[in-house]
């Protein structure tokens, strides 16, 4: 692991309860939201030129109605361009926007694994080929070719820890 949106190497032993992850889940995914709320709010000050914008504001709207992330960040790119292009004052903090988002990006691979897991417990068998329980882990779905492939097995196993680990807002919204 090189980088801390990479995957993390998988643990030895799962969560002994499942509701240990299921918690993790649903906190890393609403931590997730906050990152995206306020990538919609930087978006309407953007083609909006507000210092504050409100919950239905259209440009927020317009944001949340683009389905991807990766086309939200595009749509994200080219408002701030135009936007610190006619502020030269600000102009110096074009580049630390543009790395928060690229940051953002980096992560959002592991927001889409948390959220399109399956929380499993995982049997492992002894010599007497007796199943013993390892506890449970978020796995990829069988039927995603790119994250559980015949050959070299399953691209992540988290465990509750791991999703904790891949929290991003706090990263985000500290002032720089």
């Amino acid at each position: 692991m090189n980088q801390p949106w990479d995957i993390r190497p998988g643990a030895t032993w799962g969560d002994p309860d499942p509701k240990e992850l299921f918690a993790a889940i649903g906190e890393a995914l609403s931590e997730w939201e906050k990152v995206e709320a306020a990538l919609a709010s930087l978006f309407a000050v953007f083609v909006s030129a507000r210092k504050n914008a409100s919950f239905w504001s259209p440009a927020i709207q317009a944001y949340g109605s683009i389905a991807s992330f990766k086309s939200r960040c595009d749509m994200i790119r080219i408002a701030a361009d135009a936007y610190f292009s006619t502020r030269k004052n600000i102009a110096d903090r074009k580049k630390h926007f543009k790395e928060l988002l690229d940051l953002a990006g980096n992560y959002s691979a592991r927001r889409n694994e948390i959220a399109h897991g399956k929380v499993s417990e995982v049997f492992w068998y002894d010599e007497r080929k007796k199943a013993k329980s390892h506890g449970f882990y978020l796995l990829p779905s069988l039927f995603n070719p790119r994250k559980n492939k015949k050959a070299t097995g399953m691209a992540y196993y988290y465990v509750s820890g791991d999703l904790i680990h891949y929290e991003l807002h706090p990263v985000l919204l500290t002032p720089a």
